[in-house]
């Protein structure tokens, strides 16, 4: 439960993190009359119907428990995207931003102005596990007054912002900012009962900026950063529990393949990854289980502790490693 909080502190703080830049754009730069010299009533009075497609700018942030998709509409300049966890079929996480069609952004603005969000009521108190939808307007210059609702009693209005936000969101991720993609594969499609399953896995920084991480090949890794998961294949749509495992990989099961650029093997507390760079690595590691066919999936854990938010990510990526069967030994 406390680390639950901990990190949905952690994620409302990035939510704030990803307005300040609007929030540093003066208004006067658009001949308006800067936001702090107004009086604090009239800038509680703003609201989407007067303020300039110039200005404004929307602040969205699904927080889904395990991870968040947060972005920001922003229709005079870059508009982005944060996401902590995989979002469909794309094995990657990280930060987007691109220049946004004026069309798509009137699309979303008149969505948000038929929801009429600002009047609907919000819950003053949720418990630590809800998935919420944390929204809000506002204009350069200006931080916007977010409200908070939760996502499983969401009315109409606010399921139609969602699906508006889901189609941005894909606009977005065609622009990969700082964003690590992984694949992997087991090294044989088969496996006797005893030896080491052998992953081969690769993550690679598909944005146009080089990214700083904690070192999980460094002494001092944490030994939760890298997680393996197997999964028996049954008719059940859960595996039962002795028939699945997941184990935190100790340093001594990550051996380093390559790193673009790079001749040896990073041991400092932080590496970089440079835009366009490849890491390969091999896991091994000894599972004792039954004789089966077994899902394969990697969760690499990132954490901004310490760097720099500019130049990093944060969340769970997890891997799709495909499938391996497990045989009785001769």
């Amino acid at each position: 439960m406390c680390a639950q909080k901990i990190m949905r502190t952690v994620n409302y703080l990035c939510l704030c993190l990803s307005v300040c830049y609007l929030t540093n754009i003066p208004r006067h730069s658009y001949g308006q009359t800067p936001a702090s010299s107004l009086p604090r009533d009239n800038q509680a009075q703003s609201t989407s119907q007067d303020i300039a497609m110039n200005e404004w700018f929307f602040v969205y942030n699904c927080d889904l428990g395990t991870g968040i998709v947060a972005g920001t509409v922003y229709p005079a300049g870059q508009s982005t995207v944060r996401i902590t966890q995989n979002l469909g079929s794309k094995d990657e996480i990280g930060f987007y931003g691109a220049k946004v069609p004026a069309k798509e952004c009137d699309r979303i603005r008149d969505t948000i102005l038929r929801s009429a969000y600002q009047q609907l009521p919000a819950p003053t108190t949720l418990p630590p596990t809800t998935a919420t939808l944390t929204i809000g307007e506002g204009r350069a210059g200006q931080i916007p007054e977010l409200k908070t609702f939760a996502l499983t009693e969401l009315p109409k209005t606010l399921r139609d912002v969602v699906a508006s936000m889901n189609d941005f969101v894909e606009v977005v991720r065609e622009a990969p900012i700082r964003v690590v993609r992984g694949a992997g594969k087991a090294a044989s499609p088969q496996l006797k009962v005893g030896p080491p399953l052998k992953v081969e896995v690769s993550l690679t920084n598909i944005g146009t900026q080089p990214i700083t991480l904690h070192n999980f090949l460094s002494r001092d890794a944490n030994e939760k950063s890298v997680k393996l998961s197997l999964r028996k294949r049954t008719a059940q749509e859960t595996a039962p529990p002795a028939e699945s495992i997941t184990v935190d990989l100790p340093l001594s099961s990550i051996e380093f393949i390559s790193l673009t650029d790079h001749d040896e093997k990073p041991t400092a507390a932080k590496m970089e990854l440079l835009a366009e760079s490849e890491l390969k690595l091999r896991i091994q590691q000894t599972a004792y289980l039954a004789p089966g066919h077994y899902d394969i999936s990697l969760q690499f854990h990132f954490v901004s502790d310490g760097i720099d938010a500019a130049k990093t990510i944060d969340g769970v990526l997890g891997i799709d490693c495909g499938q391996i069967e497990i045989v009785d030994a001769p």
